[in-house]
């Protein structure tokens, strides 16, 4: 999970860069597909901030009905993401 966690945020860092569109699409189908990964887990514990916040990133980021926000929103949106995502790996980590 921890890898996962590493390469999700590797490319939410790599989004602040110029890319090519079609790296952003990818970027949608794999964050949605790590926060219903996310989401599935937390929601074994009912209704938490883990669960909420994996459902919330997965709507943002998903590729088929798309979100459209301003390159610079975008911005604040990867790092926001990339912060939760390392609270939710935190707070599973002192529930263990």
């Amino acid at each position: 999970m921890k890898g996962l966690l590493i390469a999700v945020c590797v490319l939410l860092g790599l989004a602040l860069l110029p890319m090519p569109y079609g790296y952003y699409m990818f970027l949608r189908l794999a964050v949605c597909a790590y926060a219903v990964f996310v989401f599935l887990q937390e929601k074994k514990k009912g209704v938490c901030f883990g669960s909420v916040s994996a459902a919330a990133i997965a709507l943002l980021y998903n590729p088929i009905f798309r979100v459209h926000l301003e390159k610079d929103i975008w911005i604040g949106v990867n790092v926001a993401t990339v912060l939760v995502l390392i609270i939710i790996f935190t707070i599973r980590g002192k529930e263990k």
